[in-house]
């Protein structure tokens, strides 16, 4: 098996991400969430990332900047998702190559969170904390 690969997205993949997230979610949801993201100020496309396997497209997540708000009040953050891997290659480490590689493209921008909103028993592994006891 070849080692996967993590770059950023490109126009040429959009498509491909497409087709990783209408069948890793089973719906148009999530893919047409990318599609408004990359429309919006929020998008940082050097977060928008993909994993290549024999060339071919198995994985996607992005990042973008959202206001989070607190008791202390409102600061700009990122929020990770959609995350996606096609099911044929799921449960192989790609969807952690996939985060592990976007956080640390984000850590030099200096976001003072990246904030998720998914199965908790997954991310806690890649040092996520419940929003509960932040005043989120």
């Amino acid at each position: 098996m070849h080692p996967i690969k993590v770059r950023a997205e490109t126009a040429d993949d959009f498509r491909a991400i497409d087709v990783v997230n209408l069948s890793a979610f089973q719906g148009e949801a999530e893919a047409q969430l990318v599609s408004e993201l990359r429309k919006s100020d929020r998008f940082i496309p050097d977060l928008s990332l993909v994993a290549e396997l024999n060339g071919r497209i198995v994985g996607h997540v992005v990042l973008s900047r959202v206001p989070l708000h607190s008791s202390a009040g409102a600061v700009e953050v990122l929020a990770l998702g959609p995350m996606s891997v096609v099911p044929s290659q799921s449960h192989r480490g790609i969807g952690s190559e996939l985060i592990e590689a976007a956080v640390a493209r984000a850590k030099p921008l200096c976001y003072s969170a990246i904030v998720v909103a998914g199965h908790p028993d997954y991310y806690l592994r890649f040092g996520f904390k419940p929003a509960k006891g932040w005043g989120v």
